[in-house]
Protein backbone atom coordinates (compact mmCIF):
# COMPACT_ATOMS: atom_id res chain seq x y z
CA UNK A 1 0.00 0.00 0.00
CA UNK A 2 1.48 3.31 -1.11
CA UNK A 3 1.62 6.14 1.38
CA UNK A 4 0.64 8.81 -1.13
CA UNK A 5 1.26 11.75 1.18
CA UNK A 6 4.75 10.65 2.18
CA UNK A 7 5.74 9.65 -1.35
CA UNK A 8 4.41 12.91 -2.78
CA UNK A 9 6.46 14.84 -0.22
CA UNK A 10 9.62 13.08 -1.47
CA UNK A 11 8.77 13.73 -5.11
CA UNK A 12 7.93 17.39 -4.48
CA UNK A 13 11.58 18.20 -3.83
CA UNK A 14 12.33 17.35 -7.47
CA UNK A 15 9.64 19.59 -8.99
CA UNK A 16 9.77 23.31 -9.55
CA UNK A 17 7.32 25.57 -7.72
CA UNK A 18 5.74 26.37 -11.06
CA UNK A 19 5.15 22.70 -11.85
CA UNK A 20 3.66 21.98 -8.44
CA UNK A 21 1.38 25.00 -8.74
CA UNK A 22 0.16 23.89 -12.14
CA UNK A 23 -0.59 20.38 -10.88
CA UNK A 24 -2.55 21.78 -7.94
CA UNK A 25 -4.49 24.10 -10.25
CA UNK A 26 -5.47 21.24 -12.56
CA UNK A 27 -6.35 18.97 -9.63
CA UNK A 28 -8.66 21.59 -8.18
CA UNK A 29 -10.50 21.77 -11.49
CA UNK A 30 -10.97 18.04 -11.96
CA UNK A 31 -14.59 16.86 -12.01
CA UNK A 32 -15.44 13.70 -10.12
CA UNK A 33 -19.03 13.06 -11.21
CA UNK A 34 -18.62 12.79 -14.99
CA UNK A 35 -17.32 9.90 -17.07
CA UNK A 36 -16.81 9.84 -20.84
CA UNK A 37 -17.62 6.50 -22.53
CA UNK A 38 -16.31 5.71 -26.02
CA UNK A 39 -17.72 2.59 -27.65
CA UNK A 40 -16.06 0.81 -30.58
CA UNK A 41 -14.47 3.86 -32.18
CA UNK A 42 -12.59 2.81 -35.30
CA UNK A 43 -10.16 5.66 -35.69
CA UNK A 44 -7.38 5.97 -33.06
CA UNK A 45 -7.15 9.66 -33.90
CA UNK A 46 -10.78 10.11 -32.86
CA UNK A 47 -10.17 8.30 -29.57
CA UNK A 48 -7.15 10.47 -28.92
CA UNK A 49 -8.97 13.69 -29.79
CA UNK A 50 -11.88 12.76 -27.51
CA UNK A 51 -9.47 12.14 -24.65
CA UNK A 52 -7.77 15.47 -25.30
CA UNK A 53 -11.16 17.20 -25.15
CA UNK A 54 -12.17 15.39 -21.96
CA UNK A 55 -8.91 16.32 -20.24
CA UNK A 56 -9.24 19.94 -21.30
CA UNK A 57 -12.74 20.12 -19.81
CA UNK A 58 -11.56 18.64 -16.50
CA UNK A 59 -13.06 15.18 -16.96
CA UNK A 60 -10.83 12.64 -15.21
CA UNK A 61 -12.48 9.34 -16.10
CA UNK A 62 -12.71 7.85 -19.60
CA UNK A 63 -14.18 4.42 -20.27
CA UNK A 64 -13.24 2.76 -23.57
CA UNK A 65 -15.24 -0.22 -24.87
CA UNK A 66 -13.11 -2.21 -27.33
CA UNK A 67 -14.68 -5.45 -28.63
CA UNK A 68 -11.66 -5.94 -30.90
CA UNK A 69 -7.95 -5.59 -30.13
CA UNK A 70 -7.04 -2.52 -28.03
CA UNK A 71 -5.98 0.41 -30.19
CA UNK A 72 -3.01 2.66 -29.64
CA UNK A 73 -3.67 6.21 -28.54
CA UNK A 74 -2.23 8.71 -30.99
CA UNK A 75 -0.05 11.01 -28.91
CA UNK A 76 0.26 13.66 -31.60
CA UNK A 77 -3.50 14.23 -31.42
CA UNK A 78 -4.09 13.74 -27.70
CA UNK A 79 -0.97 15.73 -26.70
CA UNK A 80 -0.45 12.86 -24.24
CA UNK A 81 -3.74 13.72 -22.50
CA UNK A 82 -4.18 10.04 -21.56
CA UNK A 83 -1.14 10.44 -19.29
CA UNK A 84 -3.29 12.61 -17.00
CA UNK A 85 -6.53 10.61 -17.28
CA UNK A 86 -7.91 7.53 -15.57
CA UNK A 87 -8.70 5.29 -18.54
CA UNK A 88 -10.62 2.03 -18.07
CA UNK A 89 -10.93 -0.46 -20.91
CA UNK A 90 -13.68 -3.08 -21.28
CA UNK A 91 -14.24 -5.70 -23.97
CA UNK A 92 -18.04 -5.42 -24.15
CA UNK A 93 -20.97 -3.12 -23.26
CA UNK A 94 -22.22 -5.38 -20.47
CA UNK A 95 -18.96 -5.13 -18.53
CA UNK A 96 -18.85 -1.37 -19.01
CA UNK A 97 -22.45 -0.89 -17.88
CA UNK A 98 -21.84 -3.10 -14.86
CA UNK A 99 -18.80 -1.05 -13.87
CA UNK A 100 -20.65 2.25 -14.30
CA UNK A 101 -23.70 1.07 -12.40
CA UNK A 102 -21.49 -0.21 -9.59
CA UNK A 103 -20.03 3.28 -9.32
CA UNK A 104 -23.49 4.90 -9.33
CA UNK A 105 -23.27 6.48 -12.78
CA UNK A 106 -26.38 7.22 -14.82
CA UNK A 107 -25.52 6.07 -18.34
CA UNK A 108 -26.72 8.44 -21.08
CA UNK A 109 -26.10 7.44 -24.70
CA UNK A 110 -25.98 9.78 -27.68
CA UNK A 111 -28.36 9.30 -30.59
CA UNK A 112 -29.15 11.24 -33.79
CA UNK A 113 -32.87 10.67 -33.17
CA UNK A 114 -34.57 14.02 -32.37
CA UNK A 115 -37.22 12.23 -30.29
CA UNK A 116 -34.57 12.03 -27.54
CA UNK A 117 -34.22 15.22 -25.47
CA UNK A 118 -31.08 17.38 -25.45
CA UNK A 119 -28.95 17.32 -22.32
CA UNK A 120 -30.20 20.76 -21.32
CA UNK A 121 -33.69 19.33 -20.77
CA UNK A 122 -32.69 16.22 -18.82
CA UNK A 123 -32.38 15.41 -15.13
CA UNK A 124 -28.62 15.48 -14.56
CA UNK A 125 -28.40 14.77 -10.85
CA UNK A 126 -25.87 12.25 -9.62
CA UNK A 127 -22.77 10.98 -11.45
CA UNK A 128 -23.24 11.11 -15.23
CA UNK A 129 -21.64 8.90 -17.90
CA UNK A 130 -21.94 10.25 -21.45
CA UNK A 131 -21.52 7.55 -24.10
CA UNK A 132 -20.63 8.02 -27.77
CA UNK A 133 -20.54 5.24 -30.32
CA UNK A 134 -18.89 4.05 -33.50
CA UNK A 135 -18.26 6.64 -36.22
CA UNK A 136 -20.50 4.75 -38.69
CA UNK A 137 -23.09 2.83 -36.69
CA UNK A 138 -23.24 4.85 -33.48
CA UNK A 139 -24.12 3.33 -30.12
CA UNK A 140 -24.62 -0.44 -30.23
CA UNK A 141 -28.08 -1.89 -29.49
CA UNK A 142 -26.54 -3.65 -26.48
CA UNK A 143 -25.26 -0.48 -24.86
CA UNK A 144 -28.46 1.41 -25.71
CA UNK A 145 -30.48 -1.32 -24.00
CA UNK A 146 -28.33 -1.03 -20.88
CA UNK A 147 -28.49 2.78 -20.77
CA UNK A 148 -30.82 4.79 -18.57
CA UNK A 149 -31.68 7.37 -21.21
CA UNK A 150 -30.80 8.72 -24.65
CA UNK A 151 -29.89 12.28 -25.58
CA UNK A 152 -29.31 14.12 -28.84
CA UNK A 153 -27.57 17.27 -30.04
CA UNK A 154 -30.10 19.62 -31.70
CA UNK A 155 -29.13 20.53 -35.28
CA UNK A 156 -30.76 22.87 -37.78
CA UNK A 157 -29.05 21.97 -41.01
CA UNK A 158 -29.45 19.25 -43.64
CA UNK A 159 -26.52 17.44 -42.01
CA UNK A 160 -27.89 15.58 -39.01
CA UNK A 161 -24.67 14.18 -37.61
CA UNK A 162 -21.35 15.44 -36.32
CA UNK A 163 -17.93 13.90 -36.10
CA UNK A 164 -17.70 12.05 -32.79
CA UNK A 165 -14.95 14.35 -31.56
CA UNK A 166 -17.16 17.39 -32.14
CA UNK A 167 -20.12 15.63 -30.51
CA UNK A 168 -18.07 14.99 -27.39
CA UNK A 169 -16.95 18.61 -27.16
CA UNK A 170 -20.44 20.03 -27.75
CA UNK A 171 -22.04 17.64 -25.26
CA UNK A 172 -19.53 18.27 -22.49
CA UNK A 173 -19.95 22.00 -22.97
CA UNK A 174 -23.73 21.69 -22.81
CA UNK A 175 -23.52 19.48 -19.72
CA UNK A 176 -21.32 21.89 -17.79
CA UNK A 177 -23.45 24.91 -18.76
CA UNK A 178 -26.69 23.25 -17.73
CA UNK A 179 -28.21 24.54 -14.46
CA UNK A 180 -29.50 20.99 -13.99
CA UNK A 181 -25.95 19.70 -13.48
CA UNK A 182 -23.62 20.44 -10.61
CA UNK A 183 -19.96 19.59 -11.06
CA UNK A 184 -18.37 17.96 -8.02
CA UNK A 185 -14.65 17.76 -7.17
CA UNK A 186 -12.75 14.53 -6.87
CA UNK A 187 -12.84 12.76 -3.48
CA UNK A 188 -9.90 13.56 -1.21
CA UNK A 189 -8.38 10.07 -1.49
CA UNK A 190 -8.56 10.17 -5.29
CA UNK A 191 -7.01 13.63 -5.33
CA UNK A 192 -4.12 12.33 -3.20
CA UNK A 193 -3.60 9.37 -5.54
CA UNK A 194 -3.58 11.54 -8.64
CA UNK A 195 -1.27 14.09 -7.05
CA UNK A 196 1.23 11.30 -6.41
CA UNK A 197 0.84 9.89 -9.95
CA UNK A 198 1.22 13.30 -11.57
CA UNK A 199 4.22 14.25 -9.46
CA UNK A 200 5.81 10.94 -10.37
CA UNK A 201 5.05 11.48 -14.08
CA UNK A 202 6.74 14.87 -13.84
CA UNK A 203 10.02 13.58 -12.42
CA UNK A 204 12.87 12.31 -14.58
CA UNK A 205 13.02 8.47 -14.84
CA UNK A 206 16.70 8.67 -13.87
CA UNK A 207 15.79 10.36 -10.60
CA UNK A 208 12.94 7.90 -9.96
CA UNK A 209 15.42 5.03 -10.12
CA UNK A 210 17.19 6.39 -7.07
CA UNK A 211 14.02 7.23 -5.14
CA UNK A 212 12.65 3.67 -5.24
CA UNK A 213 9.06 4.85 -5.68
Amino acid sequence: MIDYEASTFVLARHLTDQRRSRIERVLSGRIGNVCLVLESLQDPFNVSACMRTAEAFGVQYVHVIEPSAPMDIEGLVSLRAEKWLTVTREANPEAAARFLSGNFYTLLVSTPEPVAPPLSEMDLTGPIALAFGNETSGISPELERLASRRFHIPMRGFTQSLNVTVSVAVSLRELFLSPRFGAEPLPADETARLRYEWYKASVSPRILEHLDL
